[in-house]
């Protein structure tokens, strides 16, 4: 047997009997708990996202048309922070929290939060750093409201029940099964982007409709091959261009690897489609510039 059969089969086993897990926790669904209709807020909400076509389409934003809006990683340090007034902010990359060498950018962020922050605010974070030192000075802040999102240090359990390679495979009454425990916090859509992770907090705590700017997913435009033949990944975002390449993607430094985990990011917004279908929320992605096909026609 070849080590590519080998792989498809360990895959096929592995589809099996996650689906036969899901089946028994559908089960227990149906046995246990009542199913729930989702309660929507009626205001509609703006999510702002990383793309670089973000910088032109705030220029043309009608704020007046939302009653809340969210933004993620850097935008508090820039000139929009307190134009805009985002009143939920995530960050989610464990280089926001590495207290021995917290970089540049970061520091800029959270310093320019404790400088502009005149209203209230919420701060989602993975609930596994609520001791450290930096959220300890992030809660002296007025006006931020720390919201550790616990599903996030949920054991592998979640990846069960969430994982990008699985969902695919689901009927849409398992599907269903999904996200009814998606509903009740058991498991989440797979953190691989803070902004689907945001997108995702959004649909659950109920909002109707969610417009959504700089979603570009041009991440994969920004890949690179250099004279030796390694990955490079020299990206394109709202906050500027990097000056020189960043840490690929993939761990193993191929491109195929890097594609793989592009494709995650891609497929992750294919399942929150239809999780706010589940929900009975409008999403829309209104970037200028988007290679994504998920949110196009609602």
């Amino acid at each position: 047997m070849t080590v590519q059969r080998h792989r498809q089969s360990l895959l096929a086993a592995s589809i099996s009997v996650r689906l036969v897990l899901v089946g028994f926790i559908g089960l227990a669904l149906r046995l246990f708990l009542p199913s729930r209709v989702a309660e929507n807020r009626g205001e509609p909400t703006l999510l702002l996202g990383n793309g670089p076509s973000l910088a032109q389409d705030l220029n043309k934003l009608e704020l007046k048309n939302y009653e809340s809006v969210a933004a993620v990683n850097f935008f508090a340090a820039t000139e929009w922070f307190d134009v805009v007034k985002p009143s939920y902010y995530f960050v989610q990359d464990t280089y926001w929290f590495d207290e021995n060498n917290l970089r540049e950018k970061a520091s800029l962020t959270f310093d320019a939060i404790r400088k502009k922050l005149s209203w209230e605010m919420d701060f989602f974070y993975p609930a596994e750093f609520s001791r450290s030192t930096v959220i300890s000075e992030l809660s002296e802040i007025p006006g931020l409201n720390l919201r550790p999102l616990r599903h996030h240090s949920w054991p592998p359990f979640a990846s069960l029940v969430s994982a990008v390679d699985l969902l695919p495979q689901f009927s849409s009454s398992n599907r269903k099964i999904v996200h009814r425990l998606w509903d009740m916090k058991l498991a989440s859509v797979p953190p691989v982007g803070v902004v689907s992770n945001a997108l995702f907090e959004l649909i659950l705590s109920g909002s109707k409709k969610i417009d959504i700017l700089g979603l570009d997913m041009s991440m994969v435009l920004d890949l690179r091959v250099d004279s030796d033949g390694s990955t490079q990944f020299l990206p394109k975002h709202f906050y500027g261009t990097a000056v020189t390449p960043e840490t690929p993607l993939a761990r193993t430094n191929t491109m195929s690897n890097s594609y793989i985990k592009i494709a995650k990011k891609f497929e992750s917004f294919y399942l929150l489609e239809g999780y706010a279908r589940h929900r009975g929320c409008v999403v829309r992605n209104l970037s200028s510039f988007t290679l994504l096909d998920a949110f196009r026609n609602n």
